[in-house]
């Protein structure tokens, strides 16, 4: 058994493109003996949230996103099994919901009457209801994870047939850590290369003046320029200490 306080600082968590991704990990300690502040494991939750990122130019703006990406975690006196890992298999999200409303009115009319030999009658009543209808609709999205690397530098890989990666993973369980010594250390980055980022649009006068090739040689120099500051050597990147 491991005797410390794992209960770590708020973790230093660096998304340098919030839009585009925002990453967060979570570790959270199976206790053996909570009186003694004793445990063997460490559940680790995941936030994501994937979208567009807009770049503002001099002559315009563009706007990129990610087909593709891997969160790699390298791990210090600490190690994942395969078995242990989650996430692993195909994910549908919610991405947008929709819900229309449509106020209307219902008539109804009631006919009655009564006959007797001194004096015949008939009656109407009319009521009016108001009625509501709803309608939703749903937008949905589907990303492909898988896992691969050691039981120490375990990776998943997020990738779609979409455009591009969009909505968003509410802290999810990723994995059970074995901690195998004290000073565990978990850094969690998440990497893109060039073949990963997709050019997904742009607005500006400069669209208006240029053959559709010229415009390609433009995104394509956009996106090694984003991919040099923005997204080298990783795009988010989170630190979790247990001393």
């Amino acid at each position: 058994m491991l005797q410390s306080n794992p209960v770590p600082p708020e973790p230093p968590i660096e998304n340098r493109c919030p839009e585009c991704l925002f990453l967060k990990l979570e570790g959270n300690p199976i206790w053996t003996d909570l009186l003694n502040r004793d445990y063997r494991q460490i559940e680790l939750h995941l936030t994501l949230n994937f979208h567009e990122e807009e770049v503002k130019l001099k002559w315009g703006s563009v706007w990129f996103g990610l087909k593709r990406g891997e969160l790699r975690l390298r791990l210090t006196n600490a190690r994942i099994p395969y078995d242990a890992r989650n996430l692993n298999d195909l994910l549908t999200l919610l991405v947008s919901k929709d819900i229309k409303t449509q106020e209307g009115r219902e008539h109804q009319s009631n006919l009655g009457g009564s006959l007797s030999a001194k004096e015949p009658s008939l009656k109407a009543n009319a009521t009016e209801k108001r009625t509501t209808s709803r309608t939703e609709s749903f937008q949905e999205t589907t990303w492909r994870v898988s896992t691969k690397g050691s039981e120490e530098e375990p990776t998943w890989v997020f990738e779609t047939d979409d455009l591009f990666l969009k909505g968003t993973l509410p802290t999810e369980l990723l994995a059970t850590m074995d901690v195998t010594a004290k000073s565990c250390r978990v850094e969690a980055t998440f990497e893109v290369s060039r073949r990963d980022v997709y050019f997904s649009r742009g607005e500006g006068i400069w669209l208006n003046h240029l053959s559709r090739n010229k415009q390609l040689v433009i995104e394509n120099k956009l996106i090694l320029w984003w991919l040099r500051e923005k997204l080298t050597p990783y795009l988010s990147r989170v630190e979790l200490h247990y001393d």
